[in-house]
């Protein structure tokens, strides 16, 4: 019966998946969020007051309901909330509070059925108020609309993949993380009857404890073999797996002694562990925020459906062979896919190019990104704006957004301009100055984007921690902006209300870069003044002095965009 009743978790799981992880990338983190943990709570309360089977098998399908919901769009939230540079300490970050949680719940169960007369009533009950707590946690979240370009189109009910130029990489990650959560799974379906049938120990608190050890050990071998390359992660995690069935099939039949079921145990969470872990940060790093819940949901299908399948088959074949054989069946199918992921994973990320992208790009590929707002209204008609805009063509870490292409017919999308802010950790703002302020293009656009919510307010910090710069032209002379000057005002004084809109939103706001008496410049100053700009947008610190003293000593022209 525990074998059916672990089969409908699972069945709430992957089907769960096949959806929450396309919803979580079309509408938003949070849209995936609080309605998983609204079932939880429900799932929660079904096991608090279950009266008989039936009540059970219900609660056990929401409850994989909940988590397929929970694991594919807060995996996604946790590295969402990372700056570029910090996306793959977010992926062990993600990777291990999972299976942290996972073996809290074991133990919980575990102590409160040794120590307590009404174990169901307790766990139960506290697994409901953390569904509670989760659920005021995840409305916290920003909510983002969907925007109506690139994927919007696409039908929601399909099976999650990631995109194509990324699915060998993901395969690699499956291929390590299904094994290791198929013998972690295991141990929490059957490591019970094991231990109480061909071993002899029938206390629970041992079985809760064992399952706690083994996910203790996969969340703290994370860490301890962070700093390793990817390639050796995979490796780790499948010799981990083959040697987890070896001990395991000892463990029934050599030496029925619950420490070597307990190693056993131990190595599978050393090998989900490092599996997941591997899994996730290639997620995390080289898979765009609009498809990184998606691919998420993926990898853990790959992984949950052997987890499901396999401990539900050999509860079966426990009926006609006997539990001790069953075990030793599973033991030796998985761990010889165990042992064939690790030679054909090892041949292929030896032979492939990309291997160095796996461990040193790894921090190329973590770089700062910067997204230059372009706010000139008729950008065919400017000469500065235009210059500056064809020396970032060739910036691969530049992203470049005219403000007067994307615009609508009424107003801004606002979920574009949020996903746009989201992905890159850098904003430049660049705009001509028109009576000594932004043009009303940059300042309807920043009304729409920097939503209640999503930028501010409550659950508004999407933007917390990026950086904020802007990048100006102005047709008068260097000197008219000091205190002594014809303005009697510096650049940095006039444009102290973005400083200030970055702090309101939680940005951390940099000096900007300036060139004064654009009018006078002749077409080889122009190009000089566009390349340095350049550098300046892709190095981020670089002063923008050596730009400001090729400003010509003009009197000003004109108050016309530059």
């Amino acid at each position: 019966m525990l074998t059916i009743i672990f089969a409908c978790y699972m069945i709430g799981l992957v089907g769960t998946l096949v959806v929450a992880g396309r919803l979580a990338d079309r509408c938003g983190r949070r849209m995936g969020l609080v309605p998983a943990m609204l079932v939880a709570i429900v799932s929660g309360a079904l096991f608090l007051l279950a009266q008989g089977m039936l009540w059970l098998l219900v609660a056990r399908l929401l409850a994989g309901t909940a988590v397929g919901g929970a694991v594919a769009a807060g995996m996604a939230a946790v590295v969402d909330g990372a700056p570029t540079s910090r996306k793959r300490a977010r992926g062990l970050i993600a990777s291990a509070s999972m299976v942290l949680g996972a073996g809290l719940g074991p133990m919980l169960a575990g102590i409160t059925a040794k120590s307590t007369a009404a174990p169901q009533l307790w766990t139960f009950a506290i697994v409901t108020v953390l569904g509670v707590a989760a659920l005021a946690v995840s409305t916290r979240l920003p909510l983002v609309r969907p925007a109506h370009g690139g994927r919007a189109h696409e039908r929601l009910l399909r099976w999650p993949m990631p995109p194509r130029d990324r699915r060998r990489e993901l395969l690699w990650g499956a291929a390590t993380f299904g094994p290791g959560i198929t013998a972690t799974s295991f141990v929490l379906a059957l490591g019970p009857s094991v231990l109480v049938g061909p071993i002899g120990v029938p206390d629970p608190l041992i079985a809760g404890a064992v399952a706690f050890a083994m996910f203790l050990l996969a969340t703290g071998i994370q860490f301890a073999a962070g700093g390793l390359t990817t390639r050796a992660h995979l490796a780790l995690s499948s010799i981990a797996a083959v040697a987890s069935m070896g001990m395991l099939a000892v463990s029934v039949t050599v030496t029925p002694w619950w420490p070597i079921f307990l190693t056993a145990a131990l190595l599978a969470g050393t090998a989900q562990g490092l599996g997941q872990l591997v899994g996730l940060t290639l997620i995390a790093t080289r898979i765009s925020p609009d498809r990184r819940a998606e691919a998420n949901a993926a990898l853990n299908i790959s992984g949950y459906i052997p987890a499901g399948v396999l401990p539900v088959a050999t509860g079966y074949l426990a009926d006609a062979i006997g539990l001790g054989n069953a075990v030793i069946t599973f033991a030796t199918i998985l761990g010889a896919a165990a042992l064939i992921a690790l030679v054909v994973v090892h041949i292929s990320t030896q032979n492939d190019s990309s291997e160095r992208a796996l461990t040193k790009e790894d921090d190329t590929a973590m770089q700062p990104s910067t997204l230059v707002i372009a706010a000139h209204p008729e950008l065919e008609k400017s000469r500065v704006n235009a210059a500056w805009l064809r020396a970032l063509d060739s910036e691969e870490q530049i992203t470049v957004r005219a403000l007067a292409e994307v615009r609508g017919p009424h107003s801004f999308d606002a979920a574009a301009e949020q996903r746009e802010l989201a992905r890159h950790d850098r904003i430049v703002l660049q705009f001509p100055f028109r009576w000594y302020s932004a043009p009303p293009l940059l300042e309807e656009w920043l009304e729409v984007a920097l939503e209640r919510g999503w930028a501010y307010g409550p659950g508004g910090n999407a933007l917390e921690g990026k950086e904020l710069t802007i990048a100006v032209p102005t047709w008068s002379r260097a000197h008219d902006y000091k205190p002594d000057g014809r303005y009697g005002r510096t650049m940095d004084e006039l444009t102290s209300p973005l400083a200030t809109t970055a702090a309101r939103v939680g940005m951390r706001y940099r000096p900007g870069f300036f060139v004064h008496g654009v009018g006078d410049l002749s077409d080889t100053e122009l190009e000089k003044t566009a390349r340095e700009y350049a550098s300046w947008a892709v190095e981020g610190a670089a002063s923008s002095e050596s730009a400001r003293a090729t400003a010509a000593n003009a009197d000003e022209a004109s108050q016309q965009y530059a």
